[in-house]
């Protein structure tokens, strides 16, 4: 790799020859990843199942985590019931 900084910073190398050594490693590195991605897109329903079952897990956890924040933040709305109604308010001059 140090070779190869000093080859480009001393005019040995063209930026094309370097750009199509990144291209390769890249196509390397990538090609694994790209292979799983093809493999999971090929099983139906797979995402969306994982996705909703992440979801099921997750939507009590943040809505614990919601609550607490509110309650933090003196934002509970259920000890507000009664107070607003919901109803916009208007401005007065």
């Amino acid at each position: 790799m140090e070779q190869l900084k000093r080859d480009y910073r001393n005019g040995g190398i063209a930026d094309v020859a370097v750009k199509r050594r990144l291209v390769g490693v890249l196509n390397e590195l990538l090609s694994p990843i790209r292979a799983r991605r093809g493999m999971l897109a090929a099983k139906q329903g797979l995402i969306e199942d994982l996705i909703a079952r992440g979801e099921k897990k997750a939507r009590p956890l943040a809505a614990a985590t919601l609550a607490a924040v509110r309650d933090a933040m003196g934002l509970n709305l259920r000890a507000l019931k009664g107070v607003y109604d919901g109803t916009p308010r208007t401005r007065t001059a």
